[in-house]
């Protein structure tokens, strides 16, 4: 038990690391996605093609497949343009991974839940004076948030647990420091090492699922005080 502590005391300033990942990467995902998703609704057929075709691809692809050719692939990639870099850096290659990763699949969360918004809304509206890009601000996407707020908290669930993987590609996170300690005590402690390691992303997973339940909750209260006041 002692000896656990001290493993987690050794691992916590790597707890940044892991969130900054998971964080960084479902910020970015969530951009991507939103225009991905617009494309696939309101984009002429090629866009649409191109769209579909990205989130395919991304689906098909598994996570540390994805880590992998971001991390290699990229010099590649960059030197076709001219630009030389030897290697990239571990957390950026991961941020990168992971962004692709969720936004190929939250733009289907998102085109989900716009698509679940009666388009009655949208058109009354628009009808009433409104901008139709202050309509879809204003109106739809607070209702398609809130609709697809759940699968969006699953989904920044799976890039903590997919963010386990950067270390195969050199990042320090939790499991990057897990694996060195492992390799200094020659695999003899592992068992205990990753005992704490299971805890640390056992306590994140039921801090991220508190805080999307009380958005959940809040954004739901926001609502039905909007449509009441309608």
């Amino acid at each position: 038990m002692e000896y656990m502590l001290s493993v987690f005391v050794k691992l916590l300033p790597r707890i940044p690391v892991t969130l900054m990942l998971t964080g960084f990467s479902f910020a970015l995902g969530f951009v991507f996605a939103a225009g991905i998703a617009f494309l696939k609704l309101r984009g002429n057929l090629p866009l649409r093609i191109l769209a579909g075709a990205f989130i395919t691809i991304i689906r098909c692809t598994p996570p540390v497949i994805l880590f992998f050719l971001v991390f290699f692939g990229l010099p590649v990639l960059l030197s076709v343009f001219g630009v030389a870099v030897k290697s990239t850096d571990s957390n950026l290659s991961a941020v990168i991974a992971m962004t692709l990763m969720a936004s190929g699949i939250m733009a289907e969360m998102l085109r989900a839940a716009f698509l679940s918004v009666d388009g009655g809304q949208y058109e009354a509206a628009v009808s009433v004076g409104l901008t139709p890009c202050a309509a879809l601000l204003s109106v739809v996407f607070p209702q398609a948030f809130f609709i697809a707020l759940p699968n969006l908290g699953n989904m920044i669930i799976a890039l903590l647990h997919e963010s386990s993987l950067a270390y195969l590609i050199g990042a320090i996170d939790v499991v990057g420091r897990a694996a060195i300690l492992t390799s200094n005590s020659y695999g003899l402690k592992a068992a205990s090492i990753y005992t704490v390691v299971t805890l640390i992303y056992w306590g994140l997973t039921v801090l991220l699922s508190w805080i999307v339940d009380v958005l959940v909750l809040r954004t739901g209260r926001a609502n039905t005080l909007v449509t009441a006041g309608s």
